[in-house]
């Protein structure tokens, strides 16, 4: 059988692994792979310097009152009050997060998520990430990301969207409940 010798623009592949027909993403695998630790005692030993990290961060969120309105928990650790915030009367937007922190770990959940939308997701990441990373320690597993799966740049722009949406609930949920010092 003879080859052919230029290929038509036809018979590229596909960028975008959605656009693939369903028999060939089935063969790109799942989302996530596990398997075996490539160096067992460097990886063992970063997995628990990252649950380590992770549970002294959500430690010391343990460590602080949350504020009753949704933002300047921050003000305990000794960092100044949010400049944005005294400016406009709006939160800028990582206003909430250390509140967010503080909520989710005092086991309210739900004042965290109105708190800062985005802080809750990254107090549930963290959460997940330490236990993760313990779990890969103890057992010398990894998980890994299949990046012929998932799509950086949407990962990015969903990362994006999460964040300036969570500002603009944050804003609007304070101006509906009358939390901000809006002018």
């Amino acid at each position: 059988m003879a080859t052919p010798a230029c290929h038509s623009a036809t018979d590229a592949s596909p960028a975008d692994p959605a656009d693939l027909p369903r028999t060939r993403r089935q063969r790109l695998g799942p989302v996530f792979l596990v398997g075996r630790l490539r160096r067992p005692i460097v990886g063992r030993f970063y997995a628990l310097i990252i649950a380590t990290a992770c549970a002294a961060l959500l430690g010391f969120a343990a460590t602080l009152h949350p504020d009753r309105h949704g933002y300047g928990t921050h003000l305990q650790t000794g960092l100044p009050t949010c400049a944005f915030l005294v400016q406009t009367g709006y939160p800028c937007p990582t206003c909430g997060m250390t509140t967010a922190f503080a909520d989710l770990v005092h086991g309210r959940p739900i004042r965290s998520f109105l708190d800062q939308p985005a802080g809750f997701a990254l107090a549930l990441a963290t959460a997940a990430l330490g236990a993760l990373a313990l779990a890969v320690a103890i057992s010398g597993r990894a998980v890994r990301i299949n990046w012929y799966r998932v799509n950086p740049v949407r990962l990015v722009w969903a990362f994006v969207i999460l964040f300036v949406g969570s500002w603009a609930f944050k804003i609007v949920h304070g101006l509906a409940v009358g939390l901000l010092p809006a002018r």
